[in-house]
């Protein structure tokens, strides 16, 4: 049985047998402390802003797991570190897709990870199969959707209440975003979520042939510079994947504001004989604040969706 960090709720304990994500545990700090915002003499501490690098383009304020940061009102940079984590570059070498954002986090956030992550954390995924390890999660058998890079979590909301009969895994590095995710998922009383901190890709690598009925990326870092194409997450390798564990007629959407990541996305889809002609056809789908912010910056979105043969 996992333990509980001390000074949770109620619910948090209740639902101690559910495995914690590590993430629960740094956040309890914040989350059991009553002025956890408040400084020595009880006054709100001033807001610390980390250090922002220089943009290269049009602001765009995404990097969450694959995908883009989680949330827009408390973004921070991300201290080098690559989509698994590890500072300066995973330890196994693989090329990062996007920084690990931890952004700030209110007392309110804190608590939302330390009492829900318990009900809906998926968990270490990489201790099984991840279906065998998602049957487990979900108590139950059905077709899986997995959501790369979940932003404000009002897309991944949507799309588990509009498939109740099926189960919808979230993967996300942003923490604030996670959290936010998680009161957003609870307050809809949605038991066919199950959120993940880490990288799609391991993920990914532990599934089976069919384990999957749908991916989706919408709005993944686009890396603008050249020199740094190479950490784009959509590349014929992560395509090649999905196609390896999709269901036969199971549907991969990718969403992008960059044009040129786009045109890249379009030919690494055409170029997999296992998937379909990608239409551009938008599926149903809300809005999403960085959507919102790149048709106000007037970049065009290009949703790109194919099939599995």
């Amino acid at each position: 049985m996992a333990s509980v960090p001390p000074g949770v709720s109620a619910t948090a304990n209740r639902l101690a047998d559910t495995p914690l994500a590590p993430w629960t545990r740094d956040a309890a700090a914040i989350a059991s402390s009553p002025s956890a915002d408040a400084g020595p003499t009880g006054h709100p501490r001033p807001a610390v802003t980390p250090p922002v690098a220089t943009p290269t383009g049009p602001a765009d304020p995404r990097s969450g797991a694959g995908g883009r940061a989680g949330d827009p009102d408390e973004a921070g940079v991300g201290g080098g570190a690559d989509a698994s984590g590890e500072p300066g570059g995973s330890a196994r070498g693989r090329v990062r897709t996007t920084t690990k954002q931890r952004g700030r986090m209110s007392a309110t956030k804190a608590r939302a990870l330390v009492e829900l992550a318990p009900r809906y954390a998926l968990g270490d995924a990489a201790a099984s199969p991840l279906g065998t390890w998602l049957d487990r999660s979900f108590g139950r058998r059905a077709p899986r959707l997995l959501d790369v890079g979940t932003g404000t979590g009002e897309a991944t909301v949507a799309w588990a209440r509009a498939h109740p009969d099926q189960d919808v895994v979230a993967v996300e590095l942003h923490r604030p975003g996670l959290a936010r995710l998680l009161a957003g998922i609870d307050a809809a009383e949605l038991d066919n979520v199950r959120v993940h901190e880490g990288d799609a890709r391991d993920l990914l690598a532990g599934a089976g042939p069919g384990d999957l009925s749908a991916v989706r990326v919408l709005f993944p870092d686009p890396w603008p510079k050249r020199r740094h194409w190479p950490r784009r997450l959509v590349d014929g390798a992560f395509v090649a994947r999905v196609a390896d564990v999709l269901a036969p007629g199971g549907v991969l959407q990718v969403a992008t504001d960059w044009a040129p990541y786009a045109e890249q996305v379009r030919a690494v889809l055409a170029a997999e004989r296992r998937l379909g002609s990608p239409s551009a056809a938008r599926p149903d789908r809300p809005v999403t604040a960085y959507e919102a912010a790149a048709r106000a910056a007037g970049r065009p979105v290009v949703d790109l969706v194919t099939h599995r043969l």
